[in-house]
């Protein structure tokens, strides 16, 4: 288990499908906010062959004295991925000098702050990609890695690709409408990860949960004190955010700088 010890301050991210032009913008916007440690929750644009969005990552990663851990996401190159981690998922692999990939149900800490990450998420639209190149099984949550995920017990902070569901009112409206018009099976293989991700997090009870896959930028403080941040994608409003860890703020990055218009 890793346990960061620097800046309070911490840095999330929405899902970046690769998308070079707004990693230009993103990273240089949290050097200017000050963020030097980036949590990304998936769809990041680990995809196979392609090493033009990774080297981009890296060049400004550097230049911004960066370090990205990412969560993946359900369209990531888990291929890829599983060749990096090691076989017994303990550990995090490096995809370059500043930017990592966690397994899932892996747990650190950070000024005293436990962690804890839950990758993966069911794809809507499995009937357009190919499998092994646009598309991967691995992207469902499975059983094991819901234990592996709650086996620590509580954590501060949780992160995770798909959403529970007792979240935010943005991606509820979005599974009860079905604007995409996923088929039966894909909306019974997506409620099923949710179910799953719901399991983890009820067994983790974070003070913080943090993820993407909806496209859905919100926030709502549930009941039970959590807090549930929902993030937006590339060039959507909302992609990044800060978190004090002193004191458990949450901001969301409002930089003039990024030029959002979804």
């Amino acid at each position: 288990m890793i346990d960061q010890r620097q800046d309070t301050v911490v840095g999330f991210a929405g899902d970046w499908h690769g998308n070079v032009s707004w990693v230009g913008r993103a990273i240089p916007a949290l050097r200017r906010a000050g963020v030097t440690t980036l949590y990304h929750v998936g769809d990041f644009g680990i995809w196979p062959g392609e090493k033009a969005f990774i080297d981009t990552v890296e060049y400004w990663a550097k230049l911004a004295g960066l370090t990205i851990w990412v969560t993946p996401g359900n369209h990531d190159d888990y291929d890829q991925i599983d060749a990096l981690l090691s076989q017994d998922g303990t550990r995090p692999a490096q995809l370059s000098d500043h930017v990592w990939v966690l397994p899932r149900g892996y747990r650190w800490t950070r000024t005293g702050r436990a962690f804890v990450s839950l990758g993966g998420a069911a794809s809507a639209d499995i009937s357009d990609r190919v499998l092994g190149k646009t598309w991967w099984a691995q992207e469902q949550i499975l059983p094991a890695d819901v234990e592996r995920t709650v086996a620590g017990g509580h954590a501060d902070i949780m992160i995770s690709h798909e959403a529970p569901l007792s979240g935010t009112s943005a991606v509820a409206r979005i599974r009860q409408s079905n604007p995409d018009g996923r088929t039966a099976d894909t909306l019974a293989s997506s409620l099923s990860m949710a179910e799953r991700l719901t399991e983890a997090t009820a067994a983790v009870s974070p003070t913080v949960h943090v993820h993407g896959h909806w496209h859905a930028p919100d926030e709502i403080q549930l009941d039970d004190g959590r807090q549930v941040y929902s993030m937006g994608m590339d060039f959507q409003t909302r992609n990044l955010a800060t978190l004090d860890l002193a004191t458990m703020h949450w901001s969301w990055l409002d930089d003039p700088k990024l030029g959002v218009w979804r």
